[in-house]
C-alpha cells in the first residue's frame, strides 16, 4: 500500500519535525540529590522546631526571613547548624536521634548571592513579604540555577502585651 502525499506535502516535514523535537527535548534536568538534601537542611532551619530551640527567637525582634538568613550566616547562628554527612558516627547518630537533617558535605548554602567557587551550592534569598525563604540550587555559579523552592518560614512571633 502506497501513501500519497500530493494532497497534504507539507505532512513529511511536519512529521520529521515532530520526530526531532521529541529526539531532542527529553526530560528537564532534575536537580542533584545533594542540592535535594540540602533543600531539607532549610526546611528545618525554617521550622517551628528549630527556630523555637534556637537562640535566633531569643536574639531577634522582628522573625522576618531576612533577620533568619542574616542570623544562619552569623557567627551564632553557624555554630547551630547540625552536622554534615562527613561528620564522625556519634554526631551521625544523634542527627538521626533527634530527626535533624545532615548538611551535604558537598554542598555550600550562601546567603543571597552565589559565589564564584566551582561546585555545588543553594543560595538562600527572603522574600519578607511573603514570609519565605527563595532556595535557588546552583550545578556552577555562572548558569542559571538548577532548582528554585519556597519555603515558608514558621510564625514564631509572640503576641506583644
Amino acid at each position: 500500500m502506497r501513501v500519497r502525499f500530493s494532497m497534504c506535502p507539507w505532512l513529511p516535514g511536519l512529521c520529521a519535525l515532530a520526530l526531532l523535537l521529541a529526539a531532542c527535548g527529553g526530560e528537564a534536568k532534575k536537580a542533584p540529590a545533594e542540592l535535594e538534601r540540602g533543600v531539607a537542611v532549610v526546611r528545618y532551619f525554617a521550622s517551628a522546631k528549630y527556630l523555637n530551640m534556637s537562640m535566633y527567637s531569643a536574639t531577634v525582634e522582628d522573625h522576618k526571613p531576612s533577620e533568619l538568613i542574616s542570623y544562619l550566616f552569623s557567627s551564632m547562628g553557624a555554630a547551630e547548624w547540625p552536622p554534615d554527612e562527613g561528620a564522625g558516627e556519634m554526631s551521625r547518630e544523634q542527627a538521626r536521634a533527634t530527626r535533624t537533617p545532615l548538611v551535604p558535605g558537598n554542598v555550600r548554602l550562601r546567603p543571597l548571592a552565589p559565589d564564584n567557587a566551582p561546585g555545588l551550592q543553594l543560595v538562600l534569598r527572603p522574600d519578607d513579604a511573603r514570609r519565605l525563604i527563595i532556595v535557588e540550587g546552583y550545578t556552577a555559579p555562572n548558569k542559571p540555577p538548577v532548582s528554585t523552592t519556597e519555603i515558608p518560614v514558621a510564625d514564631i512571633r509572640r503576641p506583644k502585651r
